[in-house]
């Protein structure tokens, strides 16, 4: 829509006319003159609502009322009305019942889908912005609304008629409405709504279900007329259709009062525990009739006096079906147990008291394997049932009182059966399962092991790590020993990590499958599972580096020391990714063991075939320095990079404590090639530095042309990519300035030429000098792009310029990327088109 300069500059002058002429053409016969009149009205309301007085609110609101008894402009005024009751602050309290009372007239239905959205768009603002403004006439209100959604099919107007409902339930008094409500709604359930192809309405059947499945949870007044009506579809229904009912049972029993759900309860249960008993247990229906069966015991468990009754033909189904100690009985019963006892504390002493006598002589007098495993399942499903309600050791679930439990009576012989079943043939794999479960849950129970049983427990567990090979057994323990390190490092450190450690060889791989040892895979896959919490890492740390520098001293087996310290890279992966804030840390422990290992190293000569300063090992080293180094905070980068240069830059070889009589200058084209991973190792440091952390020396542009100098003489391409990643990264952060961008122009000309005179290493580094720029949206870096394009051709560069691409297109580990502070306003795809477009 075009708006005249007067209407834009001087809104509040102007609308009072132009509200007048609009009012005009609004009253005129031609239907299509007063549709115009009244679509400019509504974008000039739209787009100027924020400029308008109380006095042109007032007159707006009387013209839009007023004109709503004219169905043929109502398309036209309802957006105008939806910018208007879409205010917080607004509207005056009048103003609002006179829009509720005009809209409460229009018949809803008469219009097409689009109207009637914006119809509802207006209702469903009114009740969210000014509920307590139409209080005067909420009775009429509400039965008006319910008139205008009776008969909608729209399911894009069904998600806002839904959301209405619930702010309608939360603002205003319902109770003289309830049953007219819940018809309103409930006629639509359950959903069978299927998204057309290509889903035009950008909605699912989820979204649709979800909510109204919300509004018919959304309060205790719908308990009268929901729970019949959910019985007779949980009763009637399949499929999908059921899901949905046991699902929205569920989010409404935690809702509706006890009395109200205890006439229906031992129905409703008698309903549900067929999907679990008569149906496959991996049934689509399982999960949602498990999680309804807890829900709707848990809401009964408030009434004391009658839950005994609701619950006793439950029970006694579940003791049948365990009784006959068949899979295709205690598989179900198992689960109905862990749904029961979960429920509430209440219905957990009872399954406590009732199950563990029955199922102890059960195992007492079957020593068949199949039967014990049966057995085991139903008694880990009362521990998980026990966890559930009274938390593990570190929640602050309820307390409770251990002389009424008779799990706790059972523990010494609970142990005792399960660390029985870990020992179990190696031909009944189930078994064994079972018993690490259980014993792993045991650990974890609030107020149940002491100390010193929970260590004990760990050593058994670490057995199967120490010996076994079986995913299924090793991975049940990883997730027992990770939870337990959620509240007890302590013993984790003392037992676990001792014994992974000592597990893995000094020397080689192949020495750790000695001796009945298991791969050292798997003994570094379970050290990954365990070191998340900070107290684990810190012990984890330092023993996987000492392993690791012990397999370089022995020089053999490059792989495993490889892999070794990849998993110490994983783990602080991992760490980052859950955000620990502690990582910074490590720059006073693993930091300067890196630092004196690769110098050192680099130092002594004959030591090119070394483990250590291969390529492979040394790029997971420089990973974890920029990992650790850019968790800093920028005031400690600030001082330790000073450090950084007295080493590199001046050769101060005494910050590492190692001798000073040796040649340490790694920044210059002339060294040895070992020292060349010490060059990387410097711009890793550099690189991680955050913006705006100075750096010690006298200019940075003196420093970058420098480094440029020794990079055009170096003879090392891994020396040259390491200059060019330096460089790059501190132009990228650099603050775009006169001085930045009369560099960049004069230090692209001066690398052009060099690369007229066949320079390898002045490609290297115009090509991460135009990465820097083009990330950060520079013009210039789009320049050199096609100046990279143009070198294809070249018979001399055109294949170190073809190779180039991975630099300009592929992802850096150690620069240029949002991890290290780089300004990036272009993706990697965006360079990608940009390039294959031209």
């Amino acid at each position: 829509m075009y708006m005249t300069p007067a209407i834009k500059n001087d809104t509040t002058s102007c609308l009072p006319q132009v509200i007048q002429l609009i009012e005009q053409y609004s009253n005129q016969k031609d239907e299509n003159t007063r549709s115009k009149s009244i679509t400019l009205l509504s974008d000039i309301t739209n787009e100027c609502i924020h400029h308008f007085d109380n006095d042109t609110v007032s007159r707006l609101i009387k013209l839009y009322c007023s004109r709503l008894s004219d169905q043929s402009i109502v398309p036209e005024l309802l957006p105008g009305l939806v910018s208007l009751t879409g205010q917080s602050n607004y509207l005056n309290p009048s103003y609002t019942g006179q829009i509720g009372e005009s809209i409460m007239q229009l018949n809803v239905q008469s219009f097409p889908h689009i109207t009637r959205n914006l119809i509802y768009s207006v209702y469903f603002n009114i009740l969210n912005y000014h509920s307590n403004d139409i209080k005067p006439i909420s009775d009429r209100f509400i039965q008006g609304y319910i008139k205008s959604i009776y008969n909608e099919k729209d399911p894009r107007n069904l998600m806002i008629i839904y959301n209405t409902i619930q702010k309608m339930i939360e603002n205003m008094d319902i109770s003289h409405h309830v049953e007219e409500l819940f018809d309103a709604t409930s006629c639509y359930f359950p959903i069978t709504f299927r998204s057309p192809p290509n889903n035009p309405y950008g909605l699912t059947v989820k979204d649709l279900k979800s909510s109204l499945r919300a509004c018919m949870a959304s309060t205790p007044l719908f308990a009268k007329k929901a729970i019949p009506l959910l019985l007779q579809k949980i009763s009637t229904t399949s499929g999908y259709a059921k899901k949905d009912c046991l699902e929205t049972l569920t989010a409404c029993a935690s809702i509706y009062d006890a009395k109200e759900l205890i006439p229906y309860g031992a129905k409703l249960l008698n309903s549900i525990k067929s999907e679990i008993i008569n149906n496959d247990t991996e049934s689509l229906l399982r999960d949602p009739a498990l999680a309804a069966i807890t829900a709707l015991i848990s809401a009964l468990s408030q009434e004391k006096t009658t839950i005994q009754k609701q619950l006793k033909t439950l029970i006694d189904d579940c003791i049948g079906l365990l009784e006959e100690l068949e899979e295709h009985t205690v598989k179900p019963g198992s689960l109905l147990l862990r749904a029961i006892g979960s429920a509430s504390p209440y219905a957990y002493q009872w399954i406590d008291s009732t199950f563990m006598p029955i199922l102890s002589r059960q195992y007492r007098e079957n020593d068949e394997p199949n039967k014990r495993y049966l057995i085991l399942c139903s008694i880990i499903a009362i521990i998980q049932a026990r966890k559930m309600v009274y938390g593990a050791e570190n929640s602050s679930q309820t307390e409770m009182n251990l002389s009424d439990s008779l799990l706790y009576s059972y523990k010494n012989r609970l142990v005792e059966i399960f660390e029985t079943a870990i020992h179990s043939s190696n031909d009944h794999p189930e078994i064994r399962l079972m018993g690490i479960l259980g014993l792993g849950l045991m650990c974890v129970l609030k107020q149940y092991m002491t100390v010193n049983e929970r260590f004990r427990s760990i050593h058994e567990l670490n057995n199967i790590l120490e010996c076994e090979e079986d995913d299924k057994l090793r991975m049940s323990v990883e997730m027992s020993l990770l939870e337990i390190t959620q509240f007890d490092p302590e013993s984790i450190n003392k037992v676990t990590v001792p014994a992974l450690i000592r597990i893995l060889s000094d020397t080689s791989g192949d020495n750790t499958t000695r001796d009945g040892a298991v791969n050292y895979r798997f003994t570094l896959r379970s050290l990954k599972t365990i070191c998340t919490s900070s107290e684990v890492y810190r012990v984890v740390e330092p023993a996987l580096l000492n392993k690791f520098i012990h397999i370089c001293d022995y020089n053999k087996d490059k792989i495993y020391a490889r892999e070794v310290i990849s998993t110490l890279l994983d783990i602080i992966k991992t760490r980052q990714d859950q955000g620990c804030n502690d990582i910074g840390e490590s720059v006073h422990t693993i930091i300067p063991r890196i630092l004196n290992l690769i110098i050192v190293k680099s130092l002594i000569k004959d030591t090119e075939n070394t483990i250590l300063l291969s390529t492979d090992t040394l790029h997971i080293l420089y990973q974890i320095v920029s990992i650790i180094f850019r968790h800093m905070y920028k005031e400690e980068q600030e001082v330790y990079i000073q450090e950084i240069f007295r080493l590199f830059s001046e050769g101060d070889l005494s910050i590492i404590h190692a001798s000073q009589n040796m040649d340490f200058h790694p920044l210059t084209a002339d060294i040895s090639q070992n020292q060349v991973a010490c060059t990387q190792l410097f711009s890793t440091f550099v690189c991680a530095l955050k913006k705006g952390v100075s750096l010690p020396v006298t200019s940075k542009f003196t420093f970058l042309n420098e480094i440029i100098e020794q990079a055009l003489r170096s003879t090392y391409p891994v020396q040259v990519e390491a200059f060019g990643r330096l460089i790059g990264s501190l132009v990228n952060k650099e603050k775009e300035d006169r001085e930045l961008n009369d560099w960049i122009l004069h230090t692209k000309q001066e690398l052009e030429n060099w690369i007229g005179q066949e320079s390898t290493p002045a490609l290297t580094i115009y090509l991460w000098l135009t990465k820097a720029l083009v990330i950060k949206s520079h013009p210039m870096g789009y320049e050199m792009t096609d100046k990279i394009i143009s070198y294809l051709a070249d018979t001399s560069l055109g294949k170190q310029a073809a190779a180039g691409f991975d630099i300009l297109i592929g992802d850096d580990a150690l620069c240029l990327n949002k991890q290290t502070s780089c300004t990036i306003s272009v993706s990697q795809n965006c360079i990608y088109f940009y390039i294959f477009n031209i």
